[in-house]
């Protein structure tokens, strides 16, 4: 039947990053002095889609936007942004699974 063909899927993804950096700051006088800084930010997303299972081992899939939350902080500033979006981004793929079969 053409419905046990279609299905759906969630992805969920997430990540940091760091970075240290330095920066040469000149004052109304002329003269410079390096500051240091430290850099963090973590994020994790939400991403559905539906699939479609050609045979056994092919699935044609789609996915669009999704829900992420990031958080950034430096020594100076932090930020905290909710992104819902499900209407810029479009992704279209296949996937071929690979399995093993049973003896």
């Amino acid at each position: 039947m053409i419905k046990d063909r279609f299905g759906w899927y969630a992805q969920l993804n997430g990540g940091f990053a760091w970075a240290e950096y330095s920066t040469l700051a000149y004052d109304s006088s002329g003269s410079s002095h390096k500051e240091k800084s430290n850099y963090n930010t973590y994020n994790i997303g939400f991403v559905p889609g539906v699939y479609y299972r050609v045979s056994p081992g092919i699935l044609i899939n789609a996915d669009c936007g999704g829900i992420a939350y990031n958080y950034n902080k430096s020594q100076s500033f932090w930020s905290s942004t909710i992104a819902v979006n499900f209407l810029s981004t479009f992704t279209f793929g296949i996937d071929f699974i690979i399995s093993r079969r049973k003896s």
